[in-house]
């Protein structure tokens, strides 16, 4: 029997990319642009070396795991190490789904006030009891039960020190990285496009939902919205208008879904290259109106945050929607509702005005991760917290269920068009 491990090591697609594209240099003056782009997601990406440690890591796990006390759970990964959108520094995330899946009357649960409580106290519980199992090995080390509203158990392989964060029975994580792994096949740009994007996050130190910055995940959604909307034409389709089948996934699917499934590459008729698509990713969100709509990638559009805030589903809540507002592709909730202190997102949308005009006037990667010093002149507001700026290390189209006419943009995809921003400052991880 082969198992699940052995199976990703010989079978997935979206791991370490050692040949150039053919299409990278198109003789423009964004070719030196471009070039920089694949240089530094070539020397981040996650390397195959390092997928293979991590394969055996779940092996390991797999095996273990083949005793009376957790016999009737499975042990799934999850996350960038599959989905290709994963730096060699990258954790392993991994879901630990009861093999029984749904419960019953799980359905009658969702009415409950305190469906989530149960859940979550579930949860703690499982993993609790799985630390002090796991501790016995004596083959990790560092753990920590994380009790957040997702809780997680981290550890450490004592080994490699490969991080692992494992959740319990939390399918839409399942769920979303089978779409995104679908994603990263479908056109060649988009893995080194979401990798710059978090290096670049990271770097300005914006890429951390436990401090109301954007989490990694959100991130990604991000980066898609801009390939499926933004830009004319469009790179990647909307897979959930699609195969609008493929993704009616309840719990139980979550157990036989093939997180390395195949897909035929989309073909887009788009021909710009990395260096415009990164500098279009930049101006896009320096002139979005962050206030008034939501990205979504389920409907390939923007939706009004007012829809959003509406949604039925037992994960969502009118609170969620504040400051970055982005549909989770499967369960409606916020992805980014982390990002809910007004002051904080001023600071992430000035990074994101600054390294679009550093961008459109240099045409160099390298502009973009130097330290900002000092807040847009557009920006006011933000004096009293310049500090905060150092980091610690053409055409639109028509929304997706966003309503005819609807426009997420304020003015034109312009690097200087801050008039946006003014009006976003209502109050309120993935």
């Amino acid at each position: 029997m082969i198992l699940p491990p052995d199976r990703y090591l010989a079978q997935a697609r979206n791991i370490e990319v050692t040949v150039q594209p053919e299409k990278l240099i198109c003789m423009c003056k964004y070719d030196n642009l471009s070039a920089e782009i694949w240089k530094r997601f070539r020397g981040a990406q996650q390397t195959h070396k390092k997928f293979k440690l991590k394969m055996r890591l779940w092996r390991y796990l797999h095996l273990w795991m083949h005793q009376p006390m957790f016999e009737r759970y499975r042990i799934c990964l999850v996350g960038s190490t599959i989905t290709g959108f994963g730096t060699d520094s990258s954790d392993i995330d991994m879901c630990l789904l009861p093999e029984q899946g749904v419960h019953p009357h799980q359905h009658q649960y969702h009415q409950h006030h305190h469906f989530h409580n149960e859940k979550r106290t579930e949860a703690l519980i499982i993993l609790t009891l799985f630390n002090a199992v796991l501790k016995d090995t004596e083959v990790f080390q560092d753990f920590n039960l994380i009790e957040a509203r997702v809780p997680i158990l981290r550890f450490k392989d004592i080994s490699n020190g490969i991080e692992v964060d494992l959740n319990f029975n939390n399918c839409v994580g399942i769920k979303n990285t089978y779409l995104l792994q679908l994603y990263a096949q479908m056109d060649w740009r988009t893995r080194p496009l979401v990798v710059i994007v978090k290096l670049w996050a990271q770097y300005h130190d914006i890429n951390d939902a436990k401090r109301m910055t954007i989490s990694s995940y959100s991130l990604v959604l991000m980066v898609l919205h801009y390939l499926q909307h933004a830009c004319v034409p469009h790179v990647l389709p909307c897979l959930h208008s699609m195969y609008p089948e493929k993704f009616q996934l309840g719990q139980q699917d979550c157990l036989d879904l093939d997180l390395i499934e195949p897909i035929e590459p989309y073909q887009a008729l788009n021909t710009q290259t990395l260096g415009e698509h990164l500098l279009g990713f930049f101006k896009y969100y320096s002139s979005f109106d962050f206030r008034n709509f939501a990205i979504s990638i389920r409907t390939g559009g923007v939706l009004p945050v007012s829809t959003c805030r509406m949604a039925k589903s037992p994960k969502n809540d009118v609170y969620q929607w504040k400051e970055l507002n982005i549909e989770e592709p499967f369960d409606l909730s916020n992805t980014a509702r982390s990002v809910y202190d007004a002051p904080t997102f001023e600071r992430v949308k000035a990074v994101f005005l600054v390294s679009a005009r550093r961008l459109d006037h240099t045409l160099d990667l390298a502009t973009i991760f130097r330290p900002i010093h000092h807040v847009p002149e557009h920006f006011p507001q933000l004096q009293h917290q310049q500090q905060l700026l150092h980091p610690i290390s053409g055409q639109q189209r028509s929304t997706g269920g966003g309503g005819e006419g609807a426009n997420p943009v304020s003015s034109t995809l312009n690097p200087n068009a801050a008039s946006t921003y003014a009006e976003t400052t209502a109050a309120h991880v993935a």
